[in-house]
Order: C-alpha cells, then sequence, then structure tokens
C-alpha cells in the first residue's frame, strides 16, 4: 500500500502522529541552547611583529623569515602567507578544517611555543602578537561612547576612556576592551630652518642626535654580596620636553654648546589623526568591547 494511500484511509493515525511530532518539536525548540554572539572561529591565526624604522627588505628577511623556520612544522597547518612591509612583519596561518577543537586549541598553543622560540629577532623588534581570528576579536558585541560634553579636551577625554577600559576589562566575561578614537601622545619637534642654518645644522643631523641620545643601553649584570644577580641599565630616554630641550646638538670648544631649545620648539601633542568620532556633534572615542 502506498503511503498516500495510508495517509488518506488512517488519517485519525496520521494527524496524531503530525500532533506528537509537533508537540516534540516545540519542547526540543525551547531546549536548545542560543547564544545572541556566538564567538565563531575562522580557522585562521595571525603573527604580528612591528619593527619601528625597518625595512620592507630587512623585516622579510631579520624578522618573517626567522618566525616561519619555526611554525612550519607545526601540526595541524593548511598553509600560510607572510606580508613584509616597512616596519611590519604579519604572517596569516590557516588551520585545516577537519581539526577539531581541542586539536586547534592545542595547535595554537604549539604556535605560541614555536614564537616563543624565536630568539634572534633584532633588539628594536617589538614582541610578535599570536591572535586567533574569531568573531569574539573582529567584531565588537557593544560599544561604549565617550563624548566631550563639557569641553574637557583630547589630554582628558582620552585619560577617562583609558580608565573606562581597564574597568571594563576586569568584568567577568569580558574577553577584550578596544579604543577607537584615540591617539597616542607624542613630542613634535619644530626646527626653525634658518636657525639651524646659522649653526651648519641639516634636519637629519638634529634628527639623528635625538634619536642617539633617547635609548637605553643594556650594561650587563653583577653580583652582590648576598650573590644576588643585579642588571645595569644606561637609561638615556627622554621623560620630558625640557630634557629634550637642553639637548646638546652641537659642542663648541669655548663651552657655548648649541642645544635644541635654541633652534627648536618642543611641545606636546598627538599623533596624526587617521580616525573621527563624533556623537551628536561632540568628539567622542569609543571603547568596544
Amino acid at each position: 500500500m502506498s503511503p498516500a494511500r495510508f495517509s488518506v484511509r488512517q488519517n485519525v493515525l496520521v494527524n496524531l502522529i503530525f500532533l506528537v511530532l509537533m508537540i516534540a518539536g516545540v519542547l526540543a525548540a525551547r531546549k536548545i541552547p542560543v547564544d545572541v554572539f556566538p564567538d565563531i572561529s575562522f580557522n585562521q591565526a595571525v603573527l604580528t611583529t612591528i619593527w619601528p624604522g625597518a625595512s620592507a627588505g630587512e623585516v622579510e628577511r631579520l624578522v618573517t623569515t626567522r618566525i616561519e623556520e619555526e611554525v612550519r612544522e607545526i601540526a595541524g597547518i593548511k598553509d600560510w602567507s607572510s606580508f613584509s612591509s616597512q616596519g611590519v612583519s604579519s604572517i596569516s596561518i590557516d588551520w585545516m578544517e577537519t581539526l577539531s577543537s581541542a586539536e586547534q586549541q592545542a595547535a595554537l598553543n604549539d604556535l605560541r611555543a614555536a614564537v616563543d622560540r624565536v630568539t634572534d629577532l633584532p633588539e628594536e623588534a617589538e614582541e610578535t602578537i599570536l591572535m586567533e581570528i574569531s568573531v569574539s576579536e573582529v567584531f565588537e558585541i557593544a560599544m561604549i561612547a565617550v563624548s566631550d560634553g563639557g569641553g574637557i579636551g583630547e589630554y582628558t577625554l582620552r585619560a577617562v576612556a583609558r580608565d573606562l577600559e581597564r574597568k571594563v576589562e576586569r568584568i567577568a566575561g569580558v574577553r577584550k576592551a578596544k579604543l577607537m578614537g584615540s591617539r597616542d601622545r607624542e613630542i613634535r619637534v619644530h626646527v626653525d630652518k634658518d636657525r639651524a642654518l646659522q649653526y651648519d645644522l641639516t634636519l637629519p643631523e638634529i634628527a639623528s642626535i635625538i634619536q642617539s641620545n633617547n635609548q637605553n643601553i643594556p650594561g650587563g649584570t653583577f653580583s652582590d654580596l648576598d650573590d644576588r644577580e643585579i642588571t645595569v641599565r644606561g637609561l638615556g630616554n627622554y621623560t620630558s620636553t625640557r630634557e629634550l630641550e637642553a639637548t646638546v646638538i652641537k659642542k663648541s670648544p669655548d663651552g657655548n654648546h648649541v642645544t635644541l631649545g635654541e633652534v627648536a620648539v618642543v611641545e606636546h601633542g598627538f599623533e596624526r589623526r587617521f580616525r573621527y568620532g563624533y556623537l551628536n556633534g561632540l568628539p567622542t572615542i569609543t571603547v568596544g568591547i
């Protein structure tokens, strides 16, 4: 007997089965867990290393290649690609789709261990950052806007936003908070070219002198009487605009040295703005969660 003929003859039984399946479906649907913001992984990871001032060729040879030599043998990698530009090394890793959640986490731990084994990177290079590409890493699930409604200025607005960022990160369940629209502080040196030419100074020479004076130099270690190891470092980085203005940029045999403050104006400021944030027309910094 065909299913259609059976359904017509046993219509009461078929309707009862349909009713039971519908009730079971409703009960099952109510018990299915629902995540408003599911953390979906894209089976990718990115290694980023910053080396300020280095050329693309130096980054490729001294950073990207050395990291690739350590990570290429990690199990679970489908393929990887690298991109080296001025001051930045980026290595993108794709995991095999067949990896389970536990196997992918183990592969990430192996990747962290491989990065830690790379100890011969240039001293000026910053620590390599490993980021797993997932929904929670790429997209913010909530935003907090901090607006300058009272004309307090960018310095204070940035301080309030950074304080809020630290407080939000201490909330249980928050993985990371990130400021957007905030600029890092910087010290600007505006050189008077005419004054510099009077002392036979060029801009590259002044920049080189500032750079050579603004650095910390390791001095080795020694042991004291209690056999404790003590590290010695020469601290030479600037801590204020006054120290920068007092930098000697040209020495004279008679002791009348030329300082930076005599040929340039040194002032506090912010880095160049790449993003603008406004809320109801007011300058705003947002905290992405």
